[in-house]
């Protein structure tokens, strides 16, 4: 008997005991479809922009582009559930488009992209449970048989999931991928390939303690024909322990030993011990610390780093909430040691008013000192947090900064954000200003993550104080808000400072904002009075959504800010935004909508217009989607003009 049919006869005695356990209303067959289903549907576009001045059309640009759809889904099992499961997935995916120029020859493009996804689950009710997954992809790009490019994909992968008293639940991972892409045009490949292996460890006992090990060893493999072949390996092992001490107070610890490894031109290492430990001493009280001590290797050095954080929480009545926080960092590396203190303290009171109000106040201290001793080097920052919304210009926390280093991202490092398009930065002096653009990617108010290189002194000294103080009152359960706040910094025994903005400062300003029914409306307006970037800031807006007859939805919205630098021959920016949509629904399956924006905006006596709109219209009969739509924009300066105007239509049948 050969192994393969031992391993059928295998696979069927234990589907056979875990029918026996659960038969589930499910019969014995051969094989059975369980589920089957896809679409298909073709989508095309048209569009045409042009750029032109005052007199002269400078360039046109038309496009077309067409695009067929076929989607299929299937699930089945052989013999039974318990036994073997199957998913496939398929997708056929032909685009045609055509490009037209001035000054330019036309030229058409064929892509045909192709993909087929395989998995199975094998005894997914046994102790030990099985997966396996495929999946192929294909693409091929004509651009009118003058350049054609090749492109093929190919990942296997296969899981092992054992459960058992003892040790959990221990899941192991293995998935290999190969890839190539060829230019038969110019006769050139890239072959890439690797594989990576898990293996994870979770255990739980009694709801209070639980405990994680996962393990990864990667490799990558790039070879080109005009290259070297280059190779990396990365290893990452962590270990996270979590342990409540009671139930009825949520007293727990928290420790996570993590290590990471990677060998490439050259290798580095990291290794990292974080605690945690949480005290809710009563109902009143809590207190929490962190320490965490890592060490960063590499070829030339290393850098190790232990930071220390304590907080305490008080409550009084439910209304005064006091907190403490004392931190501690000491970094050492072969060229830099630095030494960092924090130090700050909080009170926050809220109090019930007449006319369904409450009354807020919050106030803050807090000190900084750091001590830095170290070569004049370069500074390369990475991923350092900031909070951007529209009522705010951010100051850069260093100085001497390279301003084509800065790139800003997401809050995940996924997505990299564009300068004029998404955020905008301004020079002032040796510092760098940042403030995002409404209508770009970035959301109001969040967060975005910025590298930079700058110029790094090698010996200063910062010694800051710095107070926040907010008052606040809402009216009428939250109809009516008001906000004062008022913001210092200030600088002692400060010694050559390069390295780091020393902001002497003064920020104080209000906000209020009614919200009643339809009717939304803000305004805010904020001096900062400093040595280094003072600005005064005004923004406003209004807002009006609702519903008419239950089938017409509107929204109405107007946003404006002015910004002033307050120095002489300084910057007076503007920006005015007004957005309108309007929605309206025949039935629940045919819908028609109206959108429109108008921006403007000037800074000191340049001036920018843009207007864009879109009329789209939905409608699903049965198993038939039908979508259409019409877009345009118009944008114009002192010195050119742009008109873009376009339209798509798709068609999709469901099954």
């Amino acid at each position: 008997m050969d192994l393969f049919k031992v391993i059928m006869v295998f696979l069927t005695a234990m589907a056979f005991r875990g029918y026996a356990q659960s038969a589930g209303g499910y019969k014995i067959t051969p094989w059975r479809l369980l589920e089957f289903s896809g679409n298909v549907g073709v989508q095309g576009m048209l569009s045409s922009v042009k750029y032109q001045n005052d007199t002269t059309l400078l360039n046109q640009l038309d496009r077309s582009h067409f695009t067929g759809i076929a989607k299929f889904n299937s699930k089945s099992y052989v013999m039974h559930p318990n036994l073997l499961v199957l998913d496939i997935n398929a997708s056929y995916n032909p685009v045609f488009s055509n490009f037209a120029a001035l000054g330019l020859p036309d030229f058409a493009t064929e892509i045909i992209q192709k993909q087929l996804f395989l998995s199975s689950e094998i005894l997914k009710e046994q102790p030990l449970s099985f997966r396996t997954r495929i999946n192929l992809s294909e693409s091929t790009v004509n651009v009118d048989n003058i350049e054609s490019y090749d492109r093929i994909n190919k990942n296997y992968g296969a899981s092992a999931l054992y459960r058992n008293r003892v040790l959990g639940a221990v899941m192991l991972n293995y998935d290999a991928r190969k890839s190539f892409l060829k230019n038969s045009s110019i006769g050139r490949r890239l072959d890439q390939s690797g594989d990576i292996l898990q293996l994870n460890v979770s255990k739980g006992i009694n709801s209070r303690f639980y405990t994680n090990l996962h393990a990864v060893h990667r490799t990558d493999n790039t070879d080109a024909a005009a290259l070297n072949k280059v190779s990396s390996t990365t290893d990452r092992v962590s270990l996270n322990t979590n342990y409540k001490f009671s139930k009825g107070y949520k007293n727990r610890f928290n420790s996570n030993i993590d290590y990471f490894k990677r060998s490439r031109y050259a290798s580095s290492e990291r290794l990292s011990f974080l605690n945690r430990l949480d005290l809710k001493l009563s109902d009143r009280m809590r207190w929490s610390n962190t320490a965490n001590y890592g060490i960063n290797g590499f070829k030339n050095g290393n850098i190790k780093t232990l930071t220390f954080n304590s907080f305490f929480t008080h409550t009084l009545y439910q209304s005064l909430t006091s907190t403490a926080n004392v931190g501690y960092t000491n970094t050492k590396s072969n060229f830099i040691k630095q030494t960092n203190y924090n130090f700050a303290i909080g009170n926050r009171y809220t109090k019930n008013i007449p006319f369904n109000g409450k009354l807020r106040i919050h106030h803050t201290y807090s000190k900084r000192i750091n001590n830095t001793n170290g070569l004049s080097t370069i500074f390369e920052e990475n991923n350092k947090e900031y909070r951007l919304s529209d009522n705010d210009v951010v100051l850069l926390g260093h100085s001497n900064i390279a301003r084509n280093t800065i790139v800003v991202r997401n809050d995940t490092g996924t997505l990299i954000y564009e300068e004029n398009i998404d955020y905008v930065l301004y020079e002032i002096g040796n510092f760098i200003e940042i403030q995002r653009l409404p209508g770009g990617l970035i959301e109001n108010n969040t967060t975005v993550l910025i590298s930079y290189t700058a110029n790094q002194n090698g010996d200063y000294t910062i010694n800051s104080n710095t107070n926040s103080f907010t008052a606040g009152v809402t009216l009428f359960k939250d109809i009516i808000h008001f906000n004062y706040f008022f913001n210092n910094q200030t600088f002692k025994n400060t010694s050559l400072i390069i390295y780091e903005s020393e902001n002497y400062y003064k920020s104080m300003g209000y906000e209020g904002s009614i919200t009643y029914d339809f009717f939304q409306g803000s305004l805010r307006y904020q001096k900062y009075i400093s040595d280094l970037v003072p600005y005064s800031l005004l923004s406003y807006n209004i807002n009006l959504r609702g519903n008419l007859r239950q089938n017409i939805i509107y929204n109405l919205n107007y946003n404006g800010n002015g910004y002033s630098l307050i120095q002489e021959a300084g910057r007076n920016e503007h920006r005015e935004r007004l957005t309108g949509m309007l929605a309206y629904a025949f039935n629940t399956k045919h819908k028609i909508n109206f959108t429109i924006a108008y921006n403007k905006r000037k800074v000191n006596e340049t001036k920018r217009k843009w207007l864009s709109g879109q009329v789209s219209y939905r409608a699903r009969i049965g198993q038939l989607s039908f979508m259409t739509n019409v877009n345009f924009f118009n944008s114009h300066t002192a010195f050119y003009k742009a008109n873009f105007i376009g339209g798509q239509i798709s068609i999709f049948r469901n099954f």
